[in-house]
């Protein structure tokens, strides 16, 4: 945890000592390129410590609580977050929405990191006292618990920070790691104030539900935010990286709806297989089907099902 916290203290370090450097458009040795390069960087270093503290806040900070059998032993680490995560997103924004021409240093990106930069750091030594702090427990099994968190940290890593086009593969297997479509799952279940049985829910057809629900969420979330991930530049999407491989974005667009329509059919015929397992036994069908309205709502959200 002390080598990712200095890595991310060096990030914030090369910005502040960088920005002040890197001439705005007023500067007659202001160069556009620069200065994109620059709010790349910053945008990031900002990806790059906000998943940080995503995967501490979903895996590592659950599960030494659990491990330790201390319950909120890691609450001051999560409230620390609260203190700079605002200015974060600030500054992620700032980097992303901001043009070469309308960058400033002074008045602009400096009084963005200023805002938050002390509660970072602060929190960032903080931290690693606490868990200076642990040393009466297992060290092998702290150790487990972190090989758990670099593995979970290697599957959702932001895809736009491979430095290259990624591959469909690539795209969903980063999708698919991120998500929160499974815990909306689990929630619509909970929801239902109702237990589906174990053979149920593992059952090969649930897991169909429960990946196309998933897929489906994520592509109709892709097109419906076509126009901002083109202006921002994104690649982490579908319509671009189906663009990438057919040379053409129309037609990429085109194929996403007739993706949709292969999702839901092979959502349906889960369904059908699932439901079918459970002929003989009403209460089970019953929840079943109350469980597959629910994940369908997630899908569509307001749209019709058809």
């Amino acid at each position: 945890m002390a080598h990712a916290h200095n890595v991310i203290i060096r990030g914030l370090n090369a910005i502040i000592q960088q920005g002040p450097y890197v001439p705005c458009a007023s500067n007659k040795m202001y160069r556009a390129s620069d200065v994109k390069d620059f709010l790349f960087y910053v945008n990031s270093w900002v990806k790059m410590v906000n998943h940080h503290h995503w995967v501490e806040e979903t895996f590592i900070f659950p599960e030494m609580e659990k491990f330790s059998g201390r319950p909120g032993l890691m609450d001051d680490p999560r409230h620390q977050h609260e203190l700079f995560h605002p200015g974060m997103e600030r500054l992620l924004a700032y980097s992303s929405a901001t043009a070469p021409e309308e960058y400033l240093w002074e008045g602009g990106m400096k009084d963005v990191i200023d805002s938050f930069s002390k509660e970072l750091t602060d929190h960032l030594y903080a931290e690693i006292d606490v868990l200076l702090k642990l040393g009466d427990l297992d060290s092998v099994g702290l150790q487990n618990t972190w090989d758990r968190a670099e593995n979970i940290a290697k599957q959702t890593g932001n895809i736009g920070m491979l430095g290259h086009v990624p591959t469909l593969e690539e795209y969903w297997a980063f999708r698919l790691g991120i998500s929160a479509v499974y815990v909306s799952c689990a929630a619509g279940e909970f929801s239902m104030s109702t237990h589906l049985p174990a053979v149920v829910v593992s059952s090969k057809h649930m897991d169909v539900i429960w990946r196309e629900t998933n897929v489906i969420i994520s592509v109709t979330n892709d097109l419906v935010s076509l126009k901002k991930e083109m202006r921002l530049d994104c690649i982490d999407s579908i319509v671009p990286l189906t663009s990438a491989l057919i040379n053409h974005i129309q037609e990429a667009i085109s194929k996403s709806p007739v993706a949709l329509k292969c999702l839901k059919d092979r959502f349906d015929q889960a369904e059908n297989s699932l439901l079918s397992q459970h002929l003989g036994d009403e209460k089970t069908r019953q929840k079943v089907e109350e469980f597959i309205e629910v994940q369908r709502s997630n899908c569509v959200g307001n749209l019709i099902w058809r």
